[in-house]
């Protein structure tokens, strides 16, 4: 063979070589990188998936949720859902369908939020039946949401009754809600002593609102309350501390 053709296929075999290590060096990567997200809990691969859209943590999520984890078809429907794009947040319905169908109350609850949203997806009273069934199994966000819809609707005893179980659950705008209702007899029978108890404990949880009625109250002697200033202005001081510490959503 003459040197010039030897000298062409030496370089050329070289070339291959180098192409062949590099293609492993990343298949090794690869692998690895995957070995070490397999060792990921769902919650962590829901952040990194949501919040700096993880393309590895995502796959990651599909990849459970493809193999029928209930809980990784909720996470990843919650995190498609949470994105402007029509096609997540299609997908997102079905994964969240998935996981409803095996009786994760997180997901109907996500189900719910999506239906409210505005789009093809937007079905008030389909929300208000997942809010039920998340509600139903103890979700007292959903519970929250279904009493809110149902004052939407305007019957108010329903509203009521699924306001208290939230507010058993110690959700402070539940609390503020149903106190509402004690005071006006609003779905529930008139009890200004009820209502006094509730806004305090929704004030202790510091919502903004139950800290104004209380301080109205002690302005105007409402609420069997002695009328008082001091209190009526400590109150009013609270809303600005509450406003830095908004509660969680459930």
């Amino acid at each position: 063979m003459p040197m010039a053709r030897l000298f062409e296929h030496t370089v050329w075999a070289l070339v291959a070589l180098a192409a062949a290590s590099a293609a492993l060096a990343v298949g090794v990567s690869t692998r690895g990188d995957r070995g070490a997200l397999a060792a990921v809990s769902t919650e962590q691969l829901a952040v990194r998936a949501g919040a700096g859209r993880d393309a590895q943590a995502l796959q990651q999520l599909r990849y459970r949720a493809e193999g029928g984890a209930a809980q990784a078809q909720q996470a990843l429907g919650s995190v498609l859902a949470a994105t402007a794009d029509a096609a997540d947040r299609a997908e997102a319905l079905r994964w969240l369908q998935a996981a409803q169908q095996q009786g994760d109350a997180q997901a109907s609850y996500q189900l719910g939020k999506l239906h409210l949203q505005s789009g093809p997806q937007h079905d008030e009273a389909q929300a208000a039946r997942d809010f039920e069934r998340a509600a139903v199994a103890g979700h007292a966000g959903a519970a929250l949401q279904r009493g809110l819809l149902a004052r939407r609707a305007r019957d108010p005893a329903a509203a009521a009754r699924w306001l208290a179980q939230a507010a058993q659950a110690h959700d402070p705008q539940a609390l503020f809600l149903l106190a509402n209702a004690a005071r006006e007899g609003d779905g529930v029978p008139r009890d200004e002593a009820r209502a006094l108890v509730l806004y305090r404990e929704a004030a202790a949880l510091e919502y903004p609102p139950a800290h104004q009625a209380l301080a109205m109250a002690y302005e105007r002697g409402e609420l069997g309350l002695a009328r008082d200033s001091e209190q009526a202005r400590e109150a009013l001081a609270e809303v600005a501390h509450s406003l830095k510490h908004p509660p969680v959503e459930r």
